[in-house]
């Protein structure tokens, strides 16, 4: 399976770099953008690296597991050169990559295992998280046959997160009155975190075994609550010529809202920004005017294209640095006065969850702020 452009995920990525190194004019406000980078390391250091991987140093190697993809460096490049595509480049052509990547993709999607082994395991975590799963999602879970569907709800690997986002999809789609096919799973896996970890085979892999699946349903759109498989997804979508959409649960519900009988709030809730949502895809409007006379909205510090990040995807190899990170997010949170932080993305949800309760801020999914202000209630 290719992309629009005829290449796989490795090939797109590489002439990214290429064109970003050869665009490079050297300001380092990338740099300065940077969540989490060493004000000593400039940008022509990394584009060495991106040339020549054998020239990659110690501290650009540290920098690169540091990274968290947020994409901050390519919003504010003068010559938008796709700065966070460099970097997965420097990631996939890493040496010695850190074993934290493999262990986190044990489960979501495997890395060196024997196939065999890797279903085992999958098949042995589903039957014993499955029982405390929805029983409406537990049918769906890893099923070999799909009815064509105009709407796809995917769910992935979230769907055993503890957040219980699939189950407020589910209500949803019950109360607009839509008809959904759902897709979930470990075996589902969309591919993006390896990915994002620069295991660009298992990746690509893992997206194609996704679109065979994607194509028995035949969606018009494919609905998703994390940011990261809108994404992949979106890469399905190009592929096959714009036979379907790729959008966020956000955007499903803000298409379909007159179907929806809301009660607004008074009380005032602030955003914080999906960096693939809102940076990456430009979708910045949609939560905004889904909250639109549902809730105040009071914008947080460093939001919209300048957004800070949750910091999920540094693996947790820099722990310090991205704890670091949600704790002054949630000081932002606090600053606004709102009661709560809303996210539209059940990985953001996830990753601020210790922290958000450490500090007293209430994280809260867009979603279900939707769902409870239906009239007559929710689930």
């Amino acid at each position: 399976m290719r992309d629009e452009q005829g290449s796989s995920l490795a090939g797109f990525l590489s002439r990214a770099s290429d064109f970003g190194n050869a665009a490079c004019v050297g300001y380092d406000l990338c740099m300065e953008a940077c969540p989490v980078v060493e004000p000593d390391v400039p940008i022509s250091e990394l584009n060495e690296a991106a040339d020549d991987p054998a020239a990659m140093t110690e501290r650009v190697r540290q920098f690169v597991i540091e990274c968290v993809q947020c994409g901050r460096c390519t919003a504010v490049c003068p010559t938008a050169a796709p700065r966070d595509h460099m970097m997965l480049q420097l990631r996939a052509a890493m040496p010695d990559r850190p074993s934290q990547y493999a262990r986190y993709g044990l489960l979501k999607g495997g890395h060196g295992l024997q196939p065999w082994y890797q279903d085992a395991l999958k098949a042995l975590y589903q039957l014993k998280e499955a029982r405390r799963l929805d029983p409406r999602l537990r049918p769906h879970l890893d099923k070999k046959r799909y009815q064509r569907c105009d709407t796809l709800l995917y769910f992935g690997c979230y769907a055993f997160t503890h957040t219980g986002s699939p189950s407020v999809t589910l209500d949803l789609a019950e109360a607009m009155g839509v008809e959904v096919e759902v897709l979930a799973g470990l075996r589902t896996c969309c591919g993006w975190p390896q990915y994002l970890s620069g295991d660009l085979a298992r990746a690509e892999e893992l997206l194609e075994g996704l679109g065979r699946l994607v194509e028995q349903v035949q969606p018009k759109v494919v609905v998703s609550a994390c940011a990261e498989c809108v994404a992949a997804v979106q890469v399905l979508a190009r592929r096959s010529g714009g036979a379907f959409e790729s959008i966020s649960t956000s955007e499903w519900l803000l298409r379909h809202r007159e179907r929806l009988d809301l009660a607004p709030s008074e009380v005032p809730v602030t955003l914080h920004d999906s960096c693939h949502l809102t940076r990456k895809m430009n979708r910045g409007e949609v939560p905004r005017a889904l909250l639109d006379g549902l809730h105040p909205l009071v914008e947080i510090e460093e939001h919209g294209v300048g957004g800070l990040c949750c910091g999920y995807y540094g693996f947790g190899l820099a722990e310090g640095k991205t704890r670091a990170l949600r704790e002054r997010r949630m000081e932002q949170a606090r600053a606004t006065g709102a009661r709560q932080l809303v996210v539209e993305c059940v990985t953001c949800l996830e990753s601020y969850g210790a922290v958000a309760a450490e500090r007293g801020v209430e994280v809260v999914e867009l979603q279900r702020l939707v769902r409870d202000a239906l009239r007559g209630g929710g689930r």
